[in-house]
């Protein structure tokens, strides 16, 4: 049975009032408790019986439990019991309300049990609204910080469609700005190519004339070749601007990759991951002071920071860099155990974590990749 009392700040804040769940087998003691608790900002829930409080809780998250101890079938201290024994119903504070002995042997079963708190009988209503509001006073603070952690998901979740919008669109100009500076790129090795088919169609009747003119065809159809491959690889490439607003891609800008972490393993796995790509030097430093030197001096375009170094870990790399007022994009790589320092680095704006389990060429490349790109967009 519930009973609807006011609710004064939990309207203003949009928060819905906690929930007490009494339990007394006798109804007249209920009657006093509810009758006791009438202008606090809560919801009450009566139950008669263990068995009826533990199905209530099925039904309702409730913030404080008043459970006697004294009641037929299933007392208090095996109600309680049964409460904690539950993963979804354990952390819920229960205060007995009893009227036996106040004997130490009593209260270490109740404690023993799960109780946070004892109040014996005749109860105090000062006392019990005090004890009480502190519990409802900490589930609705844990009820504002829900709500405001579910605002905040939304809002990542808002800024991050955002950025993948904004990429997008830059993408789009990046292919466009590609395709003007692949047609002037590809016109010399084309007009070459032509150039010599119709030299040979001329001098089709004297092999010696037109022999050489192969050697021609096959070096423009290389370069052509080498075009293309470079262009597949669009993720890495720089736009660079010239004056009067144009700007053309640098399809041979090499990326300069930094390991910065003590783990050979590591290392080996990203020098294998990156082998095949001739545009992307990897080198690796297992100390921080040498992984800073060599980004002050602004030698390379990424760093990949393992979780530690051999003179401190990623957090002190990234606080190095910030104090040196350096800034790069950075990759955290993860691995078992590392959750509570990837936890950490969401402030010193790393772009992206990636995992050891499961990384591939494809997901190092696309990371990499897309590391520079929102680099670029944020310093635009």
């Amino acid at each position: 049975m519930n009973h609807k009392l006011e609710k004064s700040n939990s309207q203003i804040e949009n928060i819905p009032a906690s929930k007490i769940l009494i339990v007394d087998d006798r109804i007249e003691n209920l009657v006093a408790l509810e009758k006791t608790l009438a202008d606090l900002d809560a919801e009450i829930i009566r139950a008669t019986s263990g068995e009826e409080a533990l199905a209530s809780l099925l039904e309702h998250a409730v913030a404080l439990i008043l459970l006697d101890v004294q009641m037929p079938d299933m007392d208090g201290f095996e109600t309680a019991a049964l409460i904690r024994s539950n993963e979804d119903t354990r952390h819920i504070p229960i205060i007995f309300v009893t009227a036996i002995s106040k004997d130490q042997k009593h209260v270490f079963s109740g404690y023993a049990s799960g109780a946070v708190d004892y109040l014996f009988k005749p109860l105090d209503p000062n006392i019990l609204k005090s004890k009480v509001n502190v519990f409802l006073e900490l589930d609705r603070q844990k009820a504002i910080i829900a709500r405001t952690n579910e605002q905040l998901k939304a809002a990542n979740r808002k800024i991050l469609e955002q950025q993948k919008s904004v990429i997008k669109e830059e993408r789009l100009k990046v292919l466009l700005q590609m395709a003007g500076a692949t047609a002037h790129e590809m016109n010399q090795p084309l007009m070459s190519l032509i150039g010599n088919i119709d030299l040979i169609r001329m001098s089709k009747d004297d092999p010696a004339k037109w022999m050489p003119r192969l050697g021609h065809i096959e070096a423009a159809g290389k370069r052509m070749a080498d075009i293309v491959r470079r262009i597949q690889t669009i993720g890495s490439d720089e736009v660079i601007p010239y004056p009067g607003g144009s700007s053309i891609i640098n399809f041979d800008q090499t990326v300069e990759l930094l390991f910065a972490g003590a783990s050979d393993s590591d290392h080996l796995m990203l020098q294998a991951l990156v082998q095949d790509q001739s545009r992307i030097r990897l080198t690796p430093v297992k100390r921080i002071a040498e992984g800073l030197r060599a980004v002050e001096k602004a030698q390379v375009n990424i760093v990949i920071l393992g979780a530690s170094l051999l003179d401190g870990d990623c957090l002190e790399f990234l606080a190095g860099m910030a104090s040196a007022g350096v800034h790069m994009p950075v990759i955290l790589l993860t691995g078992h155990g590392d959750e509570t320092v990837a936890a950490r680095i969401v402030e010193y704006g790393v772009c992206d974590l990636l995992p050891k389990s499961g990384l591939d060429h494809t997901l190092l490349l696309h990371s990499i990749a897309t590391a520079l790109e929102k680099f670029r967009l944020k310093n635009f």
